[in-house]
């Protein structure tokens, strides 16, 4: 298990460096990092057919999200807009792909809005500061998110997690 948390720990480096960098990342990285989320869930006792049951949601919610974002450019420019093309990268959206495989569905949908929040601020603000404007390398800091809730011993992939943040605001 440790061997694998290791290896994650690596993969997530090296897509934070690469993104980072030159806003482009390995597509190797993509299927090693869904590969070894998809063991660490294995590892933990869940059955294939429950990590597929569980990567459904954050999928179909993912795919949702695209697609609302396609139709609202397209109808904004008139034309057809893929996405893929100026707004995200292809490596952003496989990054959160293989996110789904790792987190549940309430633990995904939380890590999407809080790390969109939090890094759309931060990217503004640096660019603010620095007077110059560029892409947002939102793979790489996304996985450096992950690397911190790892790194603050949290298990994303354990929707526990979430309920002990929460928990203080509900709690009588």
């Amino acid at each position: 298990m440790f061997l694998l948390k290791m290896v994650m720990v690596l993969l997530l480096l090296g897509i934070f460096y690469q993104d980072i960098r030159s806003r482009a990342v390995y597509w190797v990285f993509f299927p090693l990092l869904a590969l070894a989320f998809v063991l660490q869930r294995l590892l933990v006792g869940q059955t294939p057919q429950m990590v597929a049951f569980e990567s459904a949601f954050p999928a179909a919610f993912l795919l949702i999200q695209l697609l609302v974002l396609s139709i609202y450019f397209s109808l904004k420019q008139k034309r057809f807009v893929n996405i893929t093309e100026s707004l995200l990268g292809p490596g952003d959206i496989l990054f959160l792909f293989c996110l789904c495989l790792y987190f549940p569905a309430i633990n995904f949908i939380a890590f999407y809005i809080v790390s969109l929040f939090a890094i759309i601020a931060g990217w503004l603000t640096i660019s603010h500061i620095r007077q110059q404007k560029g892409t947002i390398p939102l793979a790489g800091l996304q996985a450096a998110f992950v690397l911190l809730l790892i790194g603050f011993g949290i298990n994303p992939a354990n929707e526990n997690w979430f309920y002990t943040f929460i928990k203080p605001y509900y709690a009588v």
